[in-house]
């Protein structure tokens, strides 16, 4: 063996025993879920009735390592750099993923990779247009089940 192979073996050997980095960990801690199937209700502008609808299930969300100080995981929609939520506790024992987002919650199981994702706002919380505000119908309550994969 020559010198040159002795020491192109030590090189190996000492890249392969540093420690791997936080950012290659945040890389293995990323999930992408894909929404299935959705359901909420509209309001039904000529009858002035709220009534059961069927959503598009175009929706993504990236669940990554969270930037923010103070908490574990951070939820976002796939091609957007806003927060979508944030999620205050890592995952538990059961593999379990709680978040608050915006107007609503989003949790996931890692181990069986399904998420389930509620909007709640646009029913309760009407108020009259004439004031500019959110008018009756200005936005839809629903709910979203997916799948996530690690990537």
């Amino acid at each position: 063996m020559t010198t040159q192979h002795k020491v192109a073996i030590l090189l190996v050997l000492g890249i392969c025993s540093v420690p791997l980095s936080s950012k290659s960990a945040e890389l293995r801690e990323q999930y992408l879920c894909v929404t299935e199937q959705a359901s909420g209700f509209r309001y039904d502008l000529p009858r002035k009735a709220w009534r059961h609808s069927s959503f598009n299930v175009d929706q993504k969300y990236i669940v990554s390592l969270a930037r923010e100080a103070g908490y574990a995981y951070q939820v976002t929609l796939l091609g957007k750099t806003s927060l979508l939520g944030l999620c205050k506790d890592d995952f538990d024992s059961m593999g379990l993923l709680s978040c608050n987002v915006l107007h609503g919650h989003f949790n996931f199981n890692k181990n069986s990779g399904r998420f389930i994702y509620s909007y709640v706002y646009g029913y309760f919380n009407v108020r009259p247009s004439d004031t500019g505000q959110e008018a009756e119908g200005d936005d839809t309550p629903n709910i979203q089940i997916g799948r996530c994969s690690s990537f």
